[in-house]
């Protein structure tokens, strides 16, 4: 077993009883309440038993999904090249924008800690390409629903520098306080509640950590939010996957301002100041609210 995932898998903690968990090479196990948690392609399972075919059925539907739609592949090394080159060449133009958000934030990691290497989490890490990138400077591990082959088994276990635990964001199966960094990359928007994210996340962060939430699209206000809900409906129920809308919400600027549990600083407001002031400008004419795709950067309280 690497290294990297024996400093993660360290840290497991029983989703069912919070109790102190032991790992070998197949099975996380529970010391309290004996719960065994398998380790496939060295990806430990940390979703409950009884939960898992509601996990698997939710998977399926969004790999479904985002095949239909372009943002998942079949294609020998498409994960691996994610964000600088898409093989598909279907979403090239965003990936760009993927890019430049990476790169932004591997910029504020090296000028906070001085090159030194610390414990990130990379939560909602989908098909683990960001995981993969920060992977070349830190201690990393992927949390992911998704431990299928368009998620965390998109990269393969001996080409993976990261550990890899399937779990949602709303139960990460670790102990308090043991990473430095969290990532929520493109994925806040998807569950019904936020808040419950970010509390566990400020459970499972050190002292002084450092949140980054980056690429979930953000409205001005509540009613964009609310529109944006309605349009989401409707186009799961248009391309055949209802049930995937109830794990959508609408993110607002209000979720950031004054928190009980981070100080936010807005590190971007959306991917650009030109494409923020198109945005602007579509709205005085009377266009529907648009998403900002704001990064942003929590410290712990």
């Amino acid at each position: 077993m690497k290294e990297v995932i024996k400093q993660w898998f360290d840290r497991l903690r029983c989703p069912r009883c919070n109790g102190k968990t032991i790992h070998g090479t197949q099975a996380v196990s529970c010391t309290d309440c004996e719960t065994k948690y398998p380790i496939t392609d060295d990806i430990a399972l940390m979703v409950l038993p009884e939960d898992m075919n509601a996990c698997d059925r939710f998977c399926s539907q969004y790999d479904a999904l985002r095949l239909k739609e372009g943002w998942a592949s079949d294609l020998p090394d498409y994960y691996e090249s994610l964000p600088f080159h898409d093989l598909a060449g279907l979403h090239s133009d965003h990936w760009k924008l993927r890019t430049d958000s990476y790169r932004l934030i591997d910029r504020w990691l090296r000028r906070k800690f001085d090159g030194a290497r610390r414990m990130v989490l990379d939560a909602g890490a989908g098909n683990g390409w960001l995981s993969k990138l920060l992977a070349n400077r830190h201690e990393v591990a992927a949390l992911d629903l998704n431990a299928g082959r368009h998620g965390l088994g998109a990269i393969s276990k001996n080409r993976r520098t990261y550990a890899a635990i399937q779990a949602g964001l709303e139960r990460m199966p670790l102990v308090d306080e043991c990473c430095d960094v969290v990532v929520i990359n493109a994925s806040l928007h998807y569950g019904q509640a936020p808040d419950g994210y970010l509390q566990e996340t400020h459970r499972i962060l050190a002292s002084n950590g450092l949140l980054f939430i980056m690429d979930s699209p953000v409205y001005p206000t509540e009613s964009g939010a609310d529109q944006a809900r309605e349009r989401t409906q409707a186009y799961y129920e248009e391309a055949g996957f209802p049930e995937l809308a109830k794990y959508y919400c609408g993110l607002t600027d209000a979720c950031f301002d004054a928190h009980d549990l981070f100080q936010f600083q807005r590190l971007r407001r959306d991917f650009s100041r030109t494409e923020l002031i198109k945005k602007r400008v579509r709205e005085a004419l009377g266009s529907p609210e648009s998403a900002r795709f704001p990064v942003w950067v929590g410290r712990k309280k």
